[in-house]
């Protein structure tokens, strides 16, 4: 038996400087054949530049995965300590044939109206930008007859090139609000709409 994809959860560049040893390790497992492909999950997009590089240098197997926080809705902070959002400067990895997993896709609940269920949950996604794009995305959702969770699943699908989104499915609605996502195409100028670039 084997893992198709590893993610290798949140960096610790104090307890790992080195990137040659995390990438040597996970070139080993894939060699083993435990996993067919390694990834990375809330890496900074300079440590994994370094890990390519070093992957390139070495002939190892580079990671084929990254998973960064993506949403429609910005954090104000991290959504949780050493945990990363997408930013433009992930879209460099696309030439190294990087696939982005997207997790927090709806904002834990704040683009569907709804309060995040941790300890300070709410405080990192409060603002007025937020608040915005969430009233344009209700309203989006609304105009094409769906709900606000299948327009923001999309928007991330949409917006980052060849990205699988991470979704929580608590119910059947859920399971086919992320399945009428996959297929929601959203034109360039309907996702800055909803950014507030207009």
């Amino acid at each position: 038996s084997y893992l198709d994809v590893y993610l290798l959860p949140r960096d610790d560049p104090v307890r790992f400087p080195n990137v040659s040893t995390i990438v040597e390790n996970m070139h080993g497992l894939v060699l083993s054949g435990k996993i067919k492909a390694w990834g990375t999950s809330n890496f900074t997009v300079a440590r994994l530049v370094e890990i390519h590089a070093c992957a390139v240098q070495h002939n190892w197997t580079p990671p084929s995965h990254c998973s960064p926080q993506c949403s429609l809705a910005v954090p104000t902070r991290a959504v949780w300590e050493g945990t990363t959002h997408w930013s433009e400067e992930h879209r460099s990895l696309g030439h190294r044939n990087t696939k982005v997993c997207a997790w927090a896709t709806l904002g834990e609940g704040t683009l569907c109206g709804t309060v995040p269920d941790r300890r300070g949950g709410a405080a990192c996604w409060s603002s007025a930008l937020n608040q915005q794009r969430r009233a344009r995305l209700q309203a989006m959702a609304q105009r094409k007859g769906v709900s606000a969770a299948v327009v923001a699943i999309a928007y991330v699908l949409n917006h980052v090139p060849g990205c699988s989104a991470i979704v929580g499915c608590r119910n059947g609605r859920h399971f086919q609000d992320a399945a009428r996502a996959s297929t929601m195409v959203l034109r360039e100028e309907e996702m800055k709409w909803l950014r507030c670039e207009d």
